[in-house]
């Protein structure tokens, strides 16, 4: 998979972040970003444990993303698509920091 750019500069004053902008890039999750991705998670009040997410991730890495705030390097997104044994994908692990949330990014 190709890693993505995007740039946002928001000029709408009307937005509850309109001072916001940010680069971001998403790309496959590594290894060392379940953590912060499951805090994002847990903050949205949605439970998974990093040990389950640790052990989808490690049957199929394939199937995790992460949105990379380019300018501070932190994971601000996180999507996993880990294929099950049924041939089947099973989306999990959807968030975005809250103050990027509205931009379009999930």
């Amino acid at each position: 998979m190709a890693t993505t750019m995007v740039n946002h500069h928001n000029n709408d004053n009307n937005h509850r972040n309109s001072d916001l902008d940010f680069k971001l890039t998403i790309r496959h999750m590594k290894l060392d970003e379940i953590e912060p991705s499951v805090m994002i998670f847990s903050r949205a009040d949605l439970n998974d444990s990093l040990n389950v997410v640790e052990s989808f991730y490690e049957s199929d890495p394939s199937g995790f993303f992460v949105a990379v705030d380019e300018d501070s390097d932190q994971v601000i997104g996180a999507c996993a698509a880990p294929m099950t044994t049924h041939q089947t994908r099973f989306l999990g692990l959807y968030c975005v920091e809250p103050k990027f949330q509205g931009y379009g990014i999930g």
